[in-house]
């Protein structure tokens, strides 16, 4: 019965407020005095990044949209972008006046009504006759008469309150702004809402200048920058920053002193925002955040469903240690972590405290929360709360990856590598690694990131040049995470409990960790350089002997049980194996090293990368003459290479066992060998995957190692070299459009190893032209390995 009561009140009140003043009392119309202007303490500095808003209501006011309303979380802009709309020129010529009136959580609405009162001239004894708030409003709303008047109702919390200062007629266009998704919908079913999004990198920029101009004039750029990302595009938070920095004007490098301070976070919430608009106090951000988090349980809307405010403070409190913006997270995890119903999901999206946006048809919609409530929010959690809550994330994220990994697992270790180029199955794994982290920064932890880092570095970083951004994405999200898990960071941002008590000097050594693979990233010689000595083994071999220092990995091998540390052990081993036989051409240490690899690869049954680490140990034999030893370690990597299904190992096996039976002087034998390496490099380029720079690139490398190979012995024996040619080049020409033979059909032996493998095999792709003739390449190479004689990568 009270909600009924209410309900009609506001409808009576919906239309009062549209009625024009001559109807509503029956008083003489007087004439029209001029509208004073709002007095609103204006901000000093320029506002940026809001024009294109500016300009749609603009726009929409001109197309004779009656109501706007500005929507979205906490501190980002809206009664700043309210403010600009009356500053604008073009759209302030629109009005004959403007009346303002500022609500938020508890307004004093009789108050704001008395402003308006004075403002169209309403004197005092038709104020006083006028006893509820209701009945002012609609005297006021009569003194409007024909003006052309824009009101903005500003930080509406709730629709029973703005409802009071919807007034007006025909003439009058009003502006609402909320934080409280909902609000202006119900009190104006067709206004025109705008979502204010965070500033961009660029704007935010522009805005952090304008507030501290000359401290920010002698910064670097990249401190700047880093400053701009620490709030994420967040004005209010960019507000306070410009005002700390203006404090810090003496210091010698104010945004570096600046930075280093905000690994507290909890400093700026307890900084407080300079007096602008309408507000009578300067209030400290960790209010701003916490009114809206105290009102969760009140919509502010009529007659809604509203769930418990309690649980909804503990369900985004919770939320709060998932990844803020800009990553997203599904309603399926929001719900493992929180147990809460898609309702409770959306009364938060409401109330502005995280983000919601629809998915495709059929799946759930996605939530964020912005970074700087999200580090407010996680600041009320004890230790044990964030690690439980973060192990339900882990368990959620791993959960996924089981699944996809259920598949792969049905392919050899070699195919199943590939999830690492799947871009759910990246996610996943880094979501996983990320909570698993949160969960306790403990041995356990940071060798499932090393054995997830070092793999992708092996599969891919090690070859190139860019290198594979999956480790660098690592790198980045752990750097950051550490940046705000630090101890200093636990000061309670509104009293609440400090975040995860981890200690000041597991903090710095985590992020001594980090340092470490980034300079083992820099200075690791890739696998495609030509001469893979240099001064950067050095480095790497201190890295890596530092690393397994820290990680207890520097004794004994570790059980097979530890398949986390058998794995990092092993990737270890093969880097010194490599800084010793390239970096100091000690070829016993390397042995030593690739046989320690070797027994941790075996002890977890990893036959994929046994095979690489026994063609390793091959080829380097064979480059040191102890061909004897070199022979049954290649044939073992052929062997586990042909099992897994991988082109590229059988090729480089085949490759030096090819050079073994040709320094025997088994030429038929070096001929099968090479033919074999040729035809499995040619297909890696399709196999299993579509070509790319990689494999393109591998098969005119080995080509070319095939021709030089045959220029060695054509020093020798010039008619042997001649004939195995020949017999090389025998099989392409059925298939392939291969250059001409010289005088009396011989292949061209004057010339160099890569003109020679040119005679030899079919031409390669250039890099260059993979975008545009890649497909058409990719299926003349399918075309041609059909019509060979050899179809496995086995010797006939």
């Amino acid at each position: 019965m009270k909600t009924d009561t209410r309900a009609s009140r506001i409808k009576n009140l919906i239309q009062i407020g549209e009625l024009h003043g001559p109807l509503e009392l029956g008083e003489d119309e007087e004439d029209e005095e001029p509208i004073p202007e709002p007095e609103l303490r204006q901000p000093l500095h320029d506002i940026v990044g809001r024009s294109p808003l500016v300009a749609e209501v603009l726009a929409g006011i001109d197309a004779g949209q009656r109501d706007f309303a500005f929507e979205f979380l906490a501190g980002v802009g809206k009664t700043t972008l309210a403010a600009e709309l009356i500053r604008d020129p073009a759209l302030r010529s629109r009005f004959d006046g403007v009346l303002w009136a500022h609500l938020g959580q508890t307004p004093d609405v009789r108050s704001e009504l008395l402003k308006w009162a004075e403002a169209v001239g309403l004197d005092e004894t038709a104020v006083a006759k006028r006893k509820t708030d209701g009945e002012l409003g609609r005297a006021i709303a009569s003194r409007f008469g024909k003006r052309r008047l824009l009101l903005i109702i500003d930080d509406v919390w709730t629709s029973e309150h703005g409802q009071l200062f919807m007034l007006g007629g025909k003439e009058v266009r009003r502006v609402l702004t909320s934080r409280k998704r909902g609000v202006a919908r119900e009190l104006s079913p067709n206004a025109r809402v705008l979502v204010v999004p965070k500033l961009s990198p660029a704007d935010s920029l522009l805005l952090l200048r304008a507030l501290a101009q000359d401290v920010t004039e002698t910064a670097e750029a990249e401190d700047l920058a880093a400053l701009v990302e620490r709030v994420d595009g967040l004005p209010l938070a960019l507000v306070m920053m410009g005002k700390m920095l203006r404090n810090m004007a003496e210091e010698e490098a104010p945004v570096r002193a600046l930075l280093a301070s905000l690994r507290d976070i909890g400093q700026m919430f307890k900084e407080k925002k300079p007096i602008e608009f309408t507000e009578n106090l300067s209030r400290p951000m960790a209010e701003v955040i916490e009114a809206g988090y105290e009102q969760l349980g009140s919509s502010g809307l009529l007659d809604s469903e509203q769930l418990d405010g309690d649980m909804l403070r503990a369900a985004v409190t919770a939320l709060s240690v998932l990844r803020p913006d800009p990553q997203w997270f599904d309603e399926t995890l929001a719900q493992a972590v929180t147990g809460v119903s898609r309702l409770a999901l959306c009364q938060l999206a409401q109330a502005g405290m995280i983000e919601r946006r629809q998915s495709a048809e059929g799946q759930p919609p996605r939530y964020t929360m912005h970074r700087v409530i999200a580090e407010f929010l996680r600041s009320k959690l004890e230790e044990e709360q964030l690690k439980a809550l973060n192990t339900r994330a882990a368990d959620y994220f791993l959960a996924q990856l089981s699944e996809i990994e259920e598949v792969y697992q049905k392919r050899t270790q070699y195919l199943a590598l590939y999830r690492y180029e799947n871009p759910v199955w990246r996610e996943a794994q880094d979501n996983w690694l990320y909570h698993f982290a949160q969960a306790g920064y403990n041995p356990r932890a940071s060798l499932a990131f090393l054995r997830v880092w070092l793999t992708a570095f092996w599969w891919w970083s090690c070859f190139t040049d860019k290198g594979f951004d999956f480790c660098d994405q690592l790198l980045d999200e752990w750097e950051h995470r550490l940046a705000l898990s630090a101890p200093e960071t636990a000061s309670a941002a509104a009293g609440g409990a400090p975040l995860a008590a981890q200690s000041g000097e597991r903090i710095h050594r985590l992020r001594e960790g980090l340092e470490l693979l980034r300079r083992f990233k820099k200075h690791y010689p890739k696998e495609t350089a030509h001469d893979r000595g240099g001064e950067g083994w050095t480095a790497v071999q201190e890295v890596l002997d530092e690393m397994r220092q820290r990680t207890g990995l520097a004794g004994d091998p570790p059980e097979p049980a530890n398949v986390d540390g058998c794995v990092v052990r092993g990737f270890s081993s093969i880097f010194l194996a490599e800084a010793a036989r390239f970096g100091r051409r000690d070829f016993e240490t390397a042995l030593g090293h690739y046989a320690d690899a070797l027994a941790c690869f075996e002890a977890i049954g990893d036959a994929w990368n046994s095979a690489w680490v026994n063609y390793h140990q091959a080829d380097m034999l064979a480059g040191c003459g102890r061909l004897d030893d070199a022979k049954p370690l290649c044939e073992q990597a052929l062997q586990l290479g042909t099992d897994q299904g991988d082109p590229e190992v059988i090729a480089l096996a085949q490759r030096v066992l090819g050079d073994i039976a040709l320094s025997a002087g088994d030429i038929a034998e070096a001929g099968r060998r090479y033919q074999a390496a040729v035809e499995n490099a040619y297909r890696f380029q399709i196999e299993p995957e579509p070509p790319d720079d990689y494999t393109i690139g591998f098969y005119p490398e080995l080509a070319e190692d095939v021709a030089a190979a045959l220029l060695r012995l054509h020093g020798e024996r010039p008619a042997e070299a001649q004939a195995l040619a020949q017999a090389l080049r025998e099989p392409w020409l059925r298939v392939a459009a291969l250059p001409a033979a010289g005088a009396a059909g011989s292949a061209p032996f004057d010339a160099d190893a890569r003109s020679l493998a040119a005679w030899l095999f079919p031409p390669p792709l250039d890099s260059d032209q993979l975008a545009d003739r890649g497909q058409d390449y990719g299926e003349r190479v399918g075309a041609h390995l059909a019509l060979l004689p050899l179809k496995t990568g086995k010797t006939p």
